[in-house]
């Protein structure tokens, strides 16, 4: 490769001499077109924005704990009495979950009353096999006839089936309560029942 080859390869050299001279910059035009610099915040404007700030984040996390209240009573039990003190003063409610899907009817019989005719007598135990303590479920009791179609149906609310000795705020968790409930259907001759366990 000669010499002119290798200087149009490698291009012209810069003089190391030459200089470079710093560019004009137009600030009035600058200002004119995007506005001027802003001045830093005072530290009275700052400390303000700060207070705004906390104001807000705290407003935002009480809604929040309002909104949720029942989720956390239910997943942190020691703070129900504080969540239940603040909703006395504010007019909610803190009600207590309700899943049934973690009611259990563990056991069930219904026999007639001897010498009573058209007089029977239900036996169930119900279990709560949640985590948590819950509120009352409602049951409802469906006598059959022998094709075992329904002929009478009764919801019977918690002041109805639970008993009297053990009636308390909620269901306790893993909490089982056996419930006697005589009733009178003189006029049906059942020959089979359904016991269902649900929230209204």
């Amino acid at each position: 490769m000669d010499s002119a080859e290798a200087e149009s390869f490698t291009g012209p050299q810069a003089s190391p001499t030459a200089s470079i001279e710093p560019a004009y910059v137009d600030i009035e035009h600058l200002d004119a077109r995007y506005g001027r610099p802003r001045k830093p915040a005072s530290a009275v404007r700052r400390t303000l924005a700060g207070l705004g700030v906390g104001l807000l984040g705290g407003l935002l996390a009480a809604q929040c704990v309002y909104l949720y209240r029942s989720e956390i009573a239910r997943e942190l039990p020691g703070l129900r009495p504080l969540l239940a003190a603040a909703c006395a003063e504010l007019g909610c409610e803190l009600p207590f979950p309700r899943d049934a899907a973690l009611i259990g009817l563990d056991a069930s019989d219904l026999q007639s009353e001897p010498g009573k005719p058209g007089h029977y007598v239900l036996n169930v135990t119900v279990n709560n096999r949640a985590d948590y303590a819950q509120t009352w479920p409602h049951m409802e009791l469906t006598l059959t006839d022998g094709r075992e179609l329904p002929i009478a149906r009764r919801v019977l609310g918690p002041e109805e089936w639970l008993p009297p000795e053990q009636r308390q705020e909620a269901f306790a968790s893993h909490d089982a309560v056996n419930a006697r409930i005589p009733f009178a259907a003189p006029q049906l001759s059942p020959t089979g029942y359904r016991v269902y366990i649900f929230y209204p």
